[in-house]
């Protein structure tokens, strides 16, 4: 059953879902910015690398150890 989730159900959510908070984070940085609350940080492209590649390595490590159960 978390196969069939993890293979058919998530790959088909996952667009729907990054768009998702994509519009979420988009909408809450403009209005930070029009505010002139936003840090000078939230400007800068790495912080969202940053955060995205720590997110898919942990996703990747989950996803290893209950598809794979930690053996090769």
């Amino acid at each position: 059953m978390l196969k069939k989730f993890l293979f058919v159900v998530l790959p088909l959510l996952t667009p729907l879902i990054v768009f998702g908070l994509y519009a979420v984070l988009a909408r809450w940085k403009a209005k930070r910015a029009e505010a002139g609350t936003l840090p000078s940080w939230a400007n800068a492209p790495w912080t969202l690398l940053i955060c995205s590649g720590v997110v898919l390595s942990a996703t990747a490590l989950v996803v290893h150890r209950f598809v794979y159960d930690g053996s090769f």
